[in-house]
């Protein structure tokens, strides 16, 4: 879950973003479905994260106020739910 700005590129171009017009996230969110993840990074001094998926896409957070980068990552793989996310500059399991 990206909360705040956050972006899709493809190879070669950012293909939307948070900043795009609306009418254009739900097509895009359409071609992301059913792609698998294929690398997570986190990436900057305080640490934002970027997926690349298996079509070619990549989506990129980017905190663009006050606080504390405002991206999460869940598991639910597993019988309890794991979350991690950026708290204070460090990357850790949420409580």
């Amino acid at each position: 879950m990206v909360e705040w700005s956050w972006r899709i590129e493809n190879e070669r171009s950012i293909v939307c973003g948070s900043w795009s017009d609306e009418v254009l996230w739900e097509p895009n969110f359409a071609r992301l479905v059913g792609q698998r993840v294929d690398d997570i990074r986190t990436f900057g001094r305080l640490p934002e994260i970027q997926l690349s998926l298996s079509g070619g896409f990549h989506i990129a957070s980017f905190m663009t106020a006050e606080g504390d980068p405002e991206w999460t990552l869940f598991d639910r793989r597993g019988p309890k739910t794991i979350t991690v996310s950026c708290r204070s500059g460090v990357v850790a399991e949420c409580e």
